[in-house]
């Protein structure tokens, strides 16, 4: 995966993203690709880990006791590390360039304007 973050820390620090349910919807049903085809290849356990830890840091947040997604117009913030939205923008970029593969004459990737629009927060910061 091409990483455009490389001045970027990448360790602990937690930073804090707006953005609607349906955008984390779409990291998160990607993230979920990602896991799964991460197990089918046998990439090493720290990499599932930290997809894993994506995911269930979205759920922690925005699905308490049960209730489902919130609406997907809604506007909610996600925290996590910088090293997992790292992650997230890479997992984003990689299908996104799939899906070009698979559908080359299709209009922007959704993932693909995501991850730039988080790429360039985190720079900012």
């Amino acid at each position: 995966m091409v990483n455009d973050l490389e001045g970027v820390d990448q360790g602990g620090a937690h930073k804090t993203m707006a953005m609607t349910v349906r955008q984390w919807q779409i990291v998160d049903a990607t993230v979920d690709n990602e896991v799964d085809t991460a197990i089918m290849n046998g990439k090493p356990g720290h990499y599932i880990a930290l997809g894993k830890s994506v995911r269930q840091a979205g759920w922690d947040q925005l699905v308490r006791g049960g209730e489902g997604w919130p609406a997907g117009d809604k506007v909610i913030t996600i925290t996590l590390t910088v090293q997992q939205w790292v992650f997230v923008t890479e997992t984003l970029e990689f299908w996104a360039d799939v899906e070009d593969d698979v559908a080359p004459n299709d209009e922007d990737r959704p993932g693909r304007l995501l991850s730039a629009s988080i790429s360039a927060r985190l720079a900012a910061s």
